[in-house]
């Protein structure tokens, strides 16, 4: 085989030297000193250069056209620049929350005060020595209505009676009494007393209106208000109407878990008078008590009431014993 000539081994080494990434990987140089040789190398130098020099317009035209599309689409997007408040607004900010969260709790318990007051007014209206008569009325669970003829007497401090059928029972100052259908006479100092020495329908009475671990009837309204200033959550609501009158309703939930005790209480008194005109006594379903349901009172027109009517002679027959629990009390 004969050996390249010198215009040959020129094109091979040039296209090693074009190629070559590095330089540890240029090959040797050739016969140098050949004219012919170097002469064919400089005019293969000469074209690469001329071809690589038309290559870079093409690939600057190319980024031209890319940075005015980028430069449109950056022209084109709506300004959305973050604007930073001063720090003095986040604190505002801060102090506005904090000043609503006071005013919240302050109309909070500012309603929560007016309630018990208008509560101490209706107390002091019901230790009056004035004379009212009240409707007593059980509605169950299914809403079916029981009157039994229950009437409830007020006369302030001096005391209530409860007439249900021929059953009398009521307080006198200090004193609980029952007359039962026969005129038999039992006298307790505790109204808690009373019930324990009660059986049958004589002590369904009683339970009906009972709150055991107060030691009062649920008729004794002053002393249930008292109970529902101390133990309740009461609401108030104003321009309510009971028939013709305007009133206030105060509604009070149960805070403690005692079952007997009715697990809401729903007063409507006279918005000028704070008489009572309804009240409602409420107990959940399943609690130890949910047999009552819920009582109502619902005040009857004024009628006149005898001077003694508080005490348990009027309501016996004369000769008839009377019996005071535990005995010797």
């Amino acid at each position: 085989m004969s050996e390249p000539s010198l215009k040959e081994e020129a094109m091979r080494r040039s296209s090693q030297w074009l190629d070559a990434d590095d330089e540890a990987s240029i090959p040797e140089q050739g016969p140098s000193d050949d004219p012919t040789y170097l002469e064919h190398v400089a005019d293969l130098q000469l074209i690469d250069a001329l071809l690589s020099n038309l290559s870079e317009p093409a690939a600057t035209q190319k980024e031209k056209r890319i940075r005015a599309v980028m430069d449109a689409i950056e022209q084109s997007t709506p300004n959305r620049s973050v604007i930073v408040l001063p720090r003095w607004y986040s604190l505002a900010a801060l102090a506005a929350g904090l000043l609503i969260a006071c005013i919240g709790l302050w109309l909070q318990f500012s309603r929560a005060t007016v309630a018990e007051e208008l509560l101490h007014k209706i107390t002091e209206v019901s230790l009056e020595n004035t004379d009212r008569v009240y409707n007593v009325k059980r509605i169950t669970e299914s809403g079916d209505q029981i009157n039994r003829d229950g009437r409830l007497y007020l006369r302030g401090v001096e005391g209530f009676v409860v007439s249900s059928g021929d059953v009398v029972f009521g307080r006198t100052n200090h004193d609980f009494w029952y007359v039962a259908a026969d005129g038999r006479t039992t006298i307790a100092d505790d109204f808690e007393e009373l019930v324990a020495d009660k059986r049958g329908r004589e002590l369904a009475l009683l339970k009906e209106i009972s709150i055991n671990s107060q030691r009062v009837p649920l008729t004794d309204l002053p002393s249930v208000l008292d109970l529902m200033l101390k133990g309740y959550d009461v609401q108030l609501h104003t321009g309510k109407r009971f028939g013709p009158h305007r009133v206030d309703e105060l509604m009070g939930v149960r805070r403690s878990a005692t079952s007997d005790l009715p697990h809401t209480i729903r007063l409507w008194s006279g918005e000028d008078s704070q008489v009572i005109y309804r009240a409602e006594f409420s107990w959940e379903q399943g609690e130890e008590d949910a047999t009552k349901n819920s009582i109502v009172l619902e005040l009857r027109a004024p009628e006149a009431i005898p001077d003694r009517w508080y005490h348990h002679e009027t309501h016996r027959a004369e000769g008839q014993p009377v019996r005071r629990v535990p005995p010797g009390s």
